[in-house]
């Protein structure tokens, strides 16, 4: 929803506030949680097919 409120505004500093926010919470995040789900013996299989941020891509 942010995201799209700082494209309809049209500036720069809209979008660097939400690249801001978006690097320094969702990927945080995504990060610790895929750290969290290597423990698995799957995860190997998991990460040749899938990518962080859009599963299903490669």
């Amino acid at each position: 929803m942010y995201g799209s409120l700082a494209m309809l505004a049209w500036h720069w500093l809209a979008a660097l506030v939400i690249a801001y926010f978006w690097i320094t919470m969702f990927a945080t995040n995504m990060a610790m949680k895929e750290a969290s789900m290597s423990r698995y013996p799957e995860w190997a299989a998991y990460r040749k097919r899938t990518w962080w941020l859009v599963p299903g891509i490669f």
